[in-house]
């Protein structure tokens, strides 16, 4: 099996295991254990399991499963308003079919499945306990996708990944925008944005996926997107620079992202 197939099979299951929680609540110890003895304290050298080690990892199990819904639903705030909506409405609601769903979204079959297939790869990478990288995800994206797409849908994940060579970049080289204004672009709250801000933030996606070496973009055509966006030679070549002296090139941990540290 793939590692991109247990990736995604990993996904399934942890939303699976969401809804469950939040459908049925997380099941009691007590209730997991009712068919036992309620007694903590056995004597019995001749048990090879005793009570003691099934509520522990009855209670580790209760943990666990608040951990994983906890995590994903911090994740799904991160996803594409429109995609986090698929993704609860497949997942959290059994009742609704492809059929309804598109029409509910107001979109086709075709569509719904996609963007479907596409949270799932991005639930991938923001899951720090999935093996599944922001290098993989620009790889499923470029299978049937041009440049310009593979990278818009890759950025937007990446900006959503704390790590300190991004916040390098857009430090350096994105001003006057904020990481919060790249997320805020990416919500579809782009109509707030005038058409200055519009090519400041393509400037930032492109310079984004530059400095990550998402597409492999070189520096030829690296400058040519930048001139088409009207940055000066100068900012250019800084940029150029900055990313041969310090950032590290494919290195998929610096930009796999920690959610743990959020819960």
């Amino acid at each position: 099996m793939e590692r991109e197939e247990i990736a995604i099979k990993q996904v399934k299951r942890n939303l699976n295991a969401c809804n469950h929680v939040l459908t049925y609540g997380n099941t009691s110890v007590w209730n997991r254990l009712k068919s036992y003895s309620t007694s903590l304290i056995i004597v019995n050298t001749n048990k090879s399991v005793s009570n003691d080690d099934r509520i522990l990892r009855a209670i580790k199990q209760e943990e666990e499963n608040q951990i994983i819904v906890d995590k994903y639903l911090i994740i799904l705030e991160q996803l594409n308003k429109e995609t986090a909506e698929i993704v609860r409405y497949v997942y959290f609601d059994k009742d609704l079919t492809i059929e309804d769903i598109s029409e509910i979204m107001s979109m086709n079959e075709r569509t719904v499945q996609r963007l479907l297939r596409d949270a799932l790869h991005q639930i991938a990478v923001l899951d720090n306990d999935i093996d599944y990288s922001i290098y993989d995800l620009e790889r499923y994206y470029s299978q049937s996708n041009k440049i310009g797409y593979v990278i818009k849908k890759t950025v937007n994940i990446i900006i959503k990944n704390q790590n300190k060579y991004l916040d390098k970049v857009i430090t350096e080289f994105c001003q006057p925008l904020s990481k919060l204004d790249l997320i805020d672009f990416y919500s579809n709250k782009n109509e707030e944005f005038s058409n200055y801000q519009k090519r400041k933030i393509q400037q930032a996606v492109i310079i984004i996926a530059y400095c990550m070496d998402i597409n492999n973009l070189d520096d030829i055509t690296f400058i040519d997107m930048m001139r088409r966006t009207r940055l000066s030679g100068n900012k250019i070549n800084k940029i150029i620079e900055f990313k041969r002296k310090v950032l590290p090139i494919k290195d998929s941990s610096i930009i796999k992202k920690n959610i743990k540290a959020k819960l």
